[in-house]
């Protein structure tokens, strides 16, 4: 025997964490408008894999409504050096010397 977790649109998951965490991009789909950056000036797709998290070195959030729901991702997930990101229509940048994002 096994659970199947359905998400409000239909979508079938075999785990709860990974329902749950669909369901929530759902209900915030500005998250879709940010972009991420590694080193290499790469796109990263995925905002919830910690891959992306430890590797961003650049964010982008466009406009109000995307850095509320960028807010509320931060909030959602504790991914706290996000935190440094205030304005929307700004490329912020990781300065390594002082450990967080700061305006490029």
């Amino acid at each position: 025997m096994y659970t199947i977790y359905i998400a409000e649109d239909g979508t079938p998951f075999k785990n709860e964490i990974e329902c749950k965490d669909y369901e929530w991009k759902l209900n915030h789909s500005f998250l879709e408008t940010i972009k991420f950056y590694d080193k290499n000036d790469n796109l990263l797709t995925d905002i919830f894999n910690l891959n992306t998290y430890c590797e961003c070195m650049k964010v982008f959030v466009p406009n109000e409504e995307a850095l509320k729901d960028f807010y509320d991702f931060v909030n959602y997930t504790g991914f706290c050096s996000f935190e440094d990101v205030k304005e929307a229509g700004v490329l912020y940048s990781w300065n390594e010397k002082e450990k967080h994002f700061t305006k490029s």
